[in-house]
């Protein structure tokens, strides 16, 4: 089972939206807001996630949300056996 900030992470991750705290503590069923807040807030310390003012995109008022980066959507490079081998 994954732990709370990994489901946090996943639903932001797969999700491709901005989402504000109340609506992915919601979406998960968590019963506390803040744990929601102190996740999303270390995860915007981060280069893959951004926290700022914007529409949320499931309950569309304008409030703090976070985000995947713009940059964070690419798929890592494949890994190949000529990577890997020694130099």
């Amino acid at each position: 089972m994954q732990s709370i900030p990994e489901r946090v992470n996943a639903l932001i991750s797969l999700s491709g939206a901005a989402n504000c705290d109340r609506c992915i503590q919601e979406e998960l069923g968590l019963a506390q807001n803040n744990q929601v807040q102190q996740i999303t807030s270390a995860l915007a310390t981060t280069s893959e996630f951004v926290r700022e003012k914007a529409a949320c995109a499931a309950c569309r008022k304008v409030k703090v949300v976070t985000r995947r980066a713009a940059r964070a959507h690419r798929e890592p490079a494949a890994v190949t056996e000529r990577t890997l081998s020694p130099v």
